[in-house]
């Protein structure tokens, strides 16, 4: 039989960074090796949290790519608050924190009536651009991936105009309706309602769905056909030959990404503080990526601040770079109902750059079973402050005792490398096919 086009559809993609762009960016660069006919549909000038031009260099120059237009209720909110530029917090940004006017209402447009997410303008477009361009004559198959979940809308609307004659993969990389967030948005009744169907519908029509860990798996088993749990990864390529690099005076923390208000965890700068107690002017705390105020109050009422660094983003080589050149990086899970079936995109390259994690969440959660898979420590609750500082002492200790940077030695990280799943992928799709 003909292998199948494979039809990703994401919203997310380069010049767009973060780990929605990571895992698409990264499959079909591995599909293409592998010999799978893929095609791209994503938008023309999207808005993005955050931007990395360096990605594109990794899309390959064989593939077919369809961008089509887009409504930007995001765009249209920049313009109105002055803003320049495509990018855009997630959901209007951080719903925390005080709002302004235009913020409250602009929250309550985007909670009521866009559903399930402020991307849901795309929906028409790309529905016209696919029905145009499939080819029933072929074997097709179409991976849809969320977030942001309107895009499963996309699908939805083809499964129905063609039925058994294009098969559908939905793809969630997180929660729909149960996804931390939304709890901070202002909708009404008949909006969550109207939510709830369209998960059930898209679940429940779906040929598959992959899903990113254990916890998602249990959430959907019983309104999906068939739920295969493929995880994120890390890319070799990467990563250098060797993992080693050259210890520094100070013991060097690290935090990559987004650390919103969302992750207001008081204890875990308590026990940090408490766990370095005596060694403080020795160590070094560098964030790379985003910082909430609430986090950095947190961070100053337990004196750490005189010892911290904040830079921006960097290109995702960079960043990883910077994973490999710690002694110590921090895994927090946001607090929330969810919260064990989150495993944040960073944590396999976190295992992949060798060095110590310190996982803080559910002992029982997603993540904490990934770090324990690949011989890691497990993680702590963020409520226990003295647990977090015992583990920091018991690094600290270790760096202080060696020569060089301490790095796990073992390799069981492999089995989340990027090739290898997308070859577990591939097969999964011609399985449908």
């Amino acid at each position: 039989m003909a292998k199948p086009i494979v039809w990703i559809i994401t919203y997310y993609w380069p010049p767009g960074s973060g780990p929605g762009v990571q895992r698409w960016l990264k499959f079909v660069k591995y599909f293409d090796e592998l010999g799978a006919d893929v095609r791209v549909v994503t938008v023309r000038n999207g808005t993005y949290p955050m931007i990395d031009e360096s990605l594109s260099v990794e899309i390959p120059t064989s593939i077919s790519i369809l961008k089509t237009k887009t409504f930007e209720v995001y765009r249209l909110f920049n313009v109105i608050r002055g803003r320049k530029g495509k990018a855009t917090e997630v959901g209007l940004g951080d719903l925390t924190k005080k709002q302004s006017l235009f913020t409250k209402l602009a929250n309550q447009i985007r909670s009521n009536y866009f559903i399930p997410d402020g991307r849901v303008g795309w929906r028409r477009y790309a529905r016209k651009a696919l029905l145009k361009e499939i080819n029933l004559e072929e074997s097709n198959v179409m991976i849809t991936t969320g977030p942001p979940q309107s895009t499963h809308l996309i699908g939805l609307d083809i499964k129905k105009h063609l039925g058994d004659r294009v098969k559908w993969i939905m793809d969630m990389r997180d929660p729909w309706v149960n996804i931390y967030y939304n709890k901070h948005l202002q909708r009404s009744k008949s909006a969550q309602q109207k939510d709830q169907r369209l998960e059930d519908e898209s679940l429940g029509t779906a040929d598959s769905l992959v899903v990113v860990n254990n916890g998602l798996r249990e959430e959907f088993s019983s309104r999906a056909k068939q739920v295969e749990v493929i995880t994120n990864g890390w890319d070799a390529e990467d990563f250098p030959a060797s993992v080693a690099s050259a210890k520094e005076d100070k013991f060097v923390v690290r935090f990559t990404g987004n650390l919103g208000n969302s992750y207001d965890i008081p204890d875990v700068w308590k026990g940090i503080a408490e766990g370095l107690k005596g060694h403080l002017d020795r160590v070094e705390f560098r964030f790379t990526g985003h910082v909430g105020e609430l986090v950095k109050q947190h961070i100053e009422q337990f004196g750490l601040s005189q010892y911290c660094v904040f830079e921006d983003f960097v290109p995702h080589q960079e960043a990883v770079k910077r994973m490999i050149d710690a002694d110590l990086l921090l895994l927090p899970i946001p607090p929330s109902e969810n919260m064990g079936r989150i495993v944040p995109g960073k944590v396999f390259e976190y295992l992949a750059s060798s060095t110590p994690i310190l996982g803080i969440g559910p002992s029982d959660s997603a993540a904490s079973e990934i770090l324990v898979a690949c011989n890691r420590d497990t993680m702590v609750s963020h409520r226990k402050a003295n647990l977090i500082a015992e583990r920091c002492k018991e690094i600290f200790s270790q760096w202080e005792k060696t020569a060089s940077r301490v790095k796990h030695e073992g390799d069981e990280h492999l089995v989340y490398s990027r090739k290898a799943l997308s070859e577990r992928y591939l097969k999964h799709i011609e399985a449908i096919a």
